[in-house]
């Protein structure tokens, strides 16, 4: 079977902002069907951007589940699973833990201090996977309208 591409009611919702913390009304709310992009057009770049993220996954198996965030050593980022090991805002962010098969909660908020171009990639390593690929679309849950 050919691949169609992502299905664009399956994602991550995307809730944009200028300053961190989720006080300010958000600027833009989007479906992002996965998270791998440059974005320079985005509105906004080059002033403080705060991006958080949240979906559901599925897991196919039990097992350790391994996540992390290719962004800018400028920026930061967090990732949460089902709210477990919340880590602190770092360059590198990476989340591990071991999940059952099923659907599990996804966050991950980013932070940039005002880049004119950034590169967010949110990369996974499920059970039985040798290296890390960029978390795809087909995991991802609907997205709430």
């Amino acid at each position: 079977e050919k691949s169609r591409g992502p299905v664009l009611e399956k994602g991550l919702e995307g809730v944009y902002r200028h300053t961190p913390g989720g006080k300010e009304k958000p600027f833009l709310v989007r479906r992002d069907p996965l998270l791998n992009f440059n974005f320079r057009d985005l509105p906004g770049t080059g002033t403080p951007l705060s991006i958080h993220w949240t979906g559901q996954f599925k897991a196919a198996q039990d097992g350790l589940y391994r996540m992390g965030a290719l962004i800018p050593l400028t920026t930061s980022g967090q990732i949460e699973v089902d709210q477990k090991n919340p880590r602190s805002f770092t360059n590198s962010p990476y989340w591990e833990g071991e999940l059952k098969k099923g659907w599990h909660r996804l966050d991950f908020e980013y932070q940039d201090p005002g880049s004119a171009v950034t590169k967010v990639s949110l990369l996974w390593k499920p059970p039985g996977q040798n290296q890390f690929d960029c978390m795809p679309n087909d995991v991802f849950g609907k997205i709430r309208n």
